[in-house]
């Protein structure tokens, strides 16, 4: 069925079709959010920045303008989070020449003139094509990175930066809508971080009645999804329960089909297995890692 065949025909029962458009676009997110699909698999990689802490650093509390000796500026520092040590603050640094530079707001601390800092990057862009982040692998095991949400990263962490090997991630998008990713630790040197991840699908267009829903989804489950809401909608309770247990099982029965078939790729077989000394063992997503 074409989108404009299943709006037609849930047309019928909602003549709200602003209402309608709203559930038909909400349950086909629903079912693309609800699992991690094969059909939108796809693989990347992170190339990280490294650290530089070299010299000294002269700040002026109330003044963006910072100084540097004993080290050497790049122009491909520019634009990376800098942290002066015993302050906490992070700013976005922009070099200026191979000595001076700017932060992105008045420094906030006390002035010095022999402040330790460190240049660091922690935060990545993903594939333009990313919908959603699945898994990091660790770049010294090849193991998944552990996952976190970032309010779970900063109750953690706080404002602390510590330098090594990534060892875990959060999601992360911002304001432009970019997908990144933040790692924990933050990069002390150049690493290869592999990622998998969902990408974008052309969402519900109510404008748009010729195309239809990928292949793979039913039809009939996003009917199903939608005849919930009307009958929710409607306070017809008993209707709604019916179509909403149909909905969840024609969902299950989608997923267990597509867990049948084999790892397509390292990034798979990394996430679900590790295999050793002729030992299989399960590894869960978040493994042993613990933030500090």
């Amino acid at each position: 069925m074409t989108w404009g065949e299943i709006r037609g025909h849930l047309a019928r029962r909602q003549p709200d079709l602003d209402a309608l458009d709203t559930w038909l676009r909400l349950r086909y997110e629903q079912i693309l959010d609800a699992h991690n699909w094969r059909q939108l698999h796809a693989e990347g990689a992170i190339t990280t920045v490294p650290a530089y802490r070299e010299g000294m650093l002269t700040v002026t509390e109330g003044s963006p303008a910072v100084s540097l000796t004993g080290g050497t500026w790049t122009a491909a520092m520019s634009g990376l989070r800098m942290q002066v040590f015993g302050t906490g603050g992070l700013y976005r640094f922009t070099r200026t020449t191979d000595t001076t530079g700017t932060l992105d707001r008045p420094y906030e601390g006390s002035d010095a003139v022999t402040a330790g800092y460190v240049l660091f990057e922690n935060i990545y862009a993903l594939a333009p094509d990313c919908r959603k982040i699945v898994d990091v692998l660790d770049p010294l095991n090849g193991l998944p990175a552990a996952k976190f949400t970032r309010a779970a990263m900063r109750k953690a962490v706080g404002q602390l930066v510590v330098l090594g090997p990534p060892a875990a991630w959060a999601p992360a998008t911002d304001a432009d809508g970019v997908r990144r990713v933040e790692v924990f630790y933050a990069p002390d040197r150049v690493y290869t971080l592999p990622y998998s991840y969902q990408h974008i699908l052309t969402g519900y267009d109510p404008a748009d009645t010729t195309t239809s829903p990928v292949d793979w989804i039913p039809a009939k489950l996003i009917l199903d999804g939608v005849l919930a809401d009307i009958a929710a909608d409607g306070g017809v309770l008993a209707a709604k329960d019916r179509y909403e247990a149909d909905f969840e099982k024609g969902l299950a029965k989608l997923r267990f089909l597509d867990r049948q078939g084999e790892p397509q790729s390292v990034l798979e077989l990394a996430r679900h297995w590790n295999t050793a000394g002729g030992v299989t063992r399960r590894y869960g997503r978040t493994g042993n890692f613990r933030l500090p």
